[in-house]
């Protein structure tokens, strides 16, 4: 017996031996219980392995998944047909991220690449970090049955997704609609809530003046994004504020693009903050957003999936939120609506998780299930 422990020389060995007794499989293990008059219960027992996302090497975390391996292990030999289902996810944008980089040491972009060819490159890349996985699980010892496993982009898979969707959809369990959600126009794709972060700012503070329909006053608002006043639909104000009393239910006039929007009241609207009332952007706010379904006030969008402004007018479309901001800030200074500026104000801007790179709130159709039909 060696006096130290080598695991390069023994492990890879035993892990063979496993592999061609087909001891992974439930079936052959059944059989070979059978054959050795060992007790069967009869019982199935089996844990889908959470598909590592196939964009690179297995991380430690991954090491974790042992802790099933330990619960697969312990009902085989209690008797039960026992299956560890193994598989690897495409990963989406993950891929996406690692691939970029890949194409950026080598001095080229994805966007040196039509449709077709791209998807076929990062498939392709993506499909051998998949087959790395399944030798790293190896070497770590799970005992799952390896010709059961499955890629979430096999034909099997897309086919039973789209099935089961045109069943959901004809059953009226589906629909669309529009929601806001965290959008990289950077990297063309939507951000959960977890894999976006606040990081400190500095940025210009605005106080635009909108003049009342029908009196000779204004009110103003404070607000960072002058640019996107085209989509306001309404003016909040804390129904507690007694200095906007007498203005809700007014219509105020957009400095911008003339349109009459409402002055309403909500509980939401901080009376400290700026001047207490509130420019409602439903289409570029997750608040705004809120407040406009519980008010039923139109949605607008101005800033489109690539960026640039949209909607608004000559001179302002095609721009870029920060140069648009810029313009605007001038119309309004021109029109006397821009009362004054602080260009202090501390504040957090949304950016996504790995490069910082700014998050735009965005209104886009998204399919929802109606869940409470399910059960």
């Amino acid at each position: 017996m060696d006096k130290k422990y080598d695991h390069t020389k023994l492990e890879e060995q035993i892990y063979t031996q496993w592999e061609k007794g087909n001891y992974f499989s439930p079936e052959s293990v059944k059989a070979y219980r059978n054959k050795k008059g060992l007790f069967c219960s009869g019982e199935t027992y089996s844990v889908i392995m959470p598909p590592p996302n196939a964009n690179a090497s297995l991380h430690c975390g991954h090491v974790t998944y042992v802790i099933q391996d330990i619960m697969i292990r312990f009902k085989r030999m209690q008797g039960y047909d026992t299956c560890y289902f193994p598989g690897t996810d495409h990963a989406g944008f993950e891929a996406q991220y690692v691939y970029d980089n890949k194409l950026r040491q080598e001095g080229k972009s994805r966007f040196d690449f039509d449709r077709q060819t791209l998807y076929k490159d990062i498939l392709e890349f993506v499909l051998n970090n998949s087959d790395l996985a399944q030798k790293q699980f190896k070497r770590l010892g799970l005992s799952a049955d390896w010709d059961r496993n499955t890629f979430s982009l096999d034909e099997k898979v897309i086919k039973q997704v789209y099935s089961t969707f045109e069943k959901m959809n004809k059953d009226g369990y589906v629909y669309r609609e529009g929601y806001m959600v965290n959008y990289s126009t950077f990297y063309g794709t939507t951000f959960s809530d977890l894999e976006t972060e606040y990081k400190d700012a500095v940025s210009p503070l605005y106080y635009v003046k909108y003049l009342i329909k029908d009196l000779n006053k204004t009110i103003s608002v404070a607000t960072v994004r002058p640019e996107t006043i085209y989509a306001d639909t309404a003016i909040a104000v804390n129904p507690k504020d007694k200095r906007y009393k007498n203005f809700v239910g007014k219509f105020a006039i957009n400095p911008l693009n003339g349109a009459e929007i409402p002055i309403i009241k909500d509980e939401y609207v901080d009376m400290d903050f700026g001047t207490g009332a509130l420019k409602i952007t439903p289409g570029h706010d997750l608040n705004d957003f809120k407040i406009g379904k519980k008010h039923n006030l139109k949605t607008i969008s101005v800033i489109g999936l690539d960026g640039k402004m949209v909607n608004t007018q000559n001179g302002v479309n095609g721009l870029y939120p920060k140069q648009a901001r810029l313009k605007v800030a001038e119309m309004l200074r021109q029109k006397g609506a821009l009362e004054k500026v602080d260009n202090n104000y501390a504040n957090r801007i949304l950016v996504d998780y790995k490069d910082g790179y700014p998050i735009e709130p965005m209104v886009i159709t998204n399919w929802f299930i109606k869940t409470d039909k399910l059960f």
